[in-house]
C-alpha cells in the first residue's frame, strides 16, 4: 500500500549549483562526507582537495626534487605522498594551528558548541562520543541528544545519523529518513528510496529517488538506477536523462586538486 503523496519529502537534494561550496577553490563539495573535513578552529568546511594542496604547497621542494633524482626507480607521486603525509599544516582556511591530537579537537568542538550553536560541531562530537575517541568515554545516549540538538538547527548529517541509530524504531527511523532526504541528505535520499522498494511501498516514488540521487552524482543510486532500466522499470530516456545529469554533476565538483587528493588518501590506506 502506498503511503499518502503529502508524506513524500516535496523536495530531495538540492540541484549541484545551489550546494554549499569549499570556501577555498569555491567548488561546490563532494557529495561523500569523507571528502570533505569540518575545521573545529573556524568551523568551516573544506574539501580534501584544498587541504591537501595546503600540504603539499607547504613542502620543501628541493627535498622533493633530491630524493626523486635519488632514486629514480621511484614513483615521484609516492615520494611526494610520503612527504605530504609527515607535513603538518594550520587550517587552510584560517591558518590557525591544527590540533596536535583528538583531546584538542574535542575541546575545540565543544567550543564551537558553547559560543556558536554550531550544529556540524554538534555533529562531530557526537560520532567522537558514539566511538570513545578524543578520551571521551563511549556514550550514546550524549550522542543522540547531541545529534537531536543539531537536528533541531535544521542539520541534514543530523537527520541521516538519528535514522541510522534509530533503526530498532521503525516509524522513527523513517521520519529521520524523510526528513534528511527532504533537507538534501545523499544517504537519507538513497535509503529511503531502497526501503520503498525493498517493502513494495511505492515503486514509482523509490525509482524517482533513486533517479534523483543518482542525478547528484551518487554512485550507489546509479547502480539501482541501471536495475531499474535492465528490469524494464526504467525507460532509455530516463536513463539516458539520469547519465547525462549525473555526468555534470561529476564533472563540477571535480579538480585537480581534488584528484590529487583522493589518490593520496587511497595510498595512505
Amino acid at each position: 500500500m502506498s503511503e499518502p503523496v503529502a508524506d513524500r519529502p516535496l523536495s530531495i537534494l538540492q540541484p549541484i549549483e545551489s550546494r554549499a561550496e569549499c570556501p577555498i577553490c569555491m567548488l561546490p563539495l563532494p557529495l561523500e562526507e569523507q571528502q570533505s573535513i569540518f575545521e573545529s578552529c573556524c568551523g568551516k568546511i573544506v574539501c580534501r582537495g584544498c587541504t591537501v594542496a595546503s600540504k603539499r604547497a607547504a613542502i620543501d621542494k628541493s627535498v622533493l626534487e633530491n630524493i626523486t633524482r635519488s632514486h629514480p626507480n621511484m614513483n615521484a607521486e609516492l615520494i611526494e605522498f610520503q612527504l605530504i603525509a609527515n607535513k603538518h599544516t594550520p587550517c587552510a582556511f584560517c591558518r590557525t594551528e591544527r590540533p596536535l591530537n583528538p583531546s584538542e579537537t574535542v575541546k575545540r568542538l565543544q567550543v564551537r558548541i558553547d559560543r556558536f550553536n554550531d550544529p556540524i560541531a554538534m555533529n562531530q562530537l557526537g560520532d567522537y562520543l558514539i566511538d570513545g575517541i578524543g578520551g571521551l568515554k563511549q556514550d550514546k545516549k550524549k550522542a543522540m541528544a547531541l545529534y537531536k540538538r543539531s537536528y533541531d538547527l535544521g542539520s541534514p548529517e543530523a537527520a541521516d545519523r538519528l535514522s541510522y541509530y534509530n533503526a530498532a524504531n521503525p516509524k522513527l527511523k523513517s521520519q529521520y529518513l524523510k526528513e534528511g532526504a527532504k533537507r538534501g541528505n545523499i544517504n537519507s535520499c538513497v535509503e529511503l528510496g531502497a526501503n520503498y522498494r525493498d517493502y513494495g511501498i511505492d515503486e514509482e516514488y523509490a525509482k524517482s529517488l533513486m533517479m534523483t540521487a543518482a542525478k547528484a552524482g551518487d554512485e550507489e543510486a546509479m547502480r539501482v538506477v541501471w536495475i531499474y532500466f535492465r528490469s524494464g522499470y526504467l525507460t532509455k530516456g530516463e536513463l539516458e536523462a539520469t547519465l547525462k545529469a549525473k555526468q555534470a554533476a561529476s564533472i563540477e565538483v571535480k579538480s585537480e586538486n581534488r584528484e590529487f587528493a583522493k589518490r593520496f588518501h587511497a595510498n595512505l590506506r
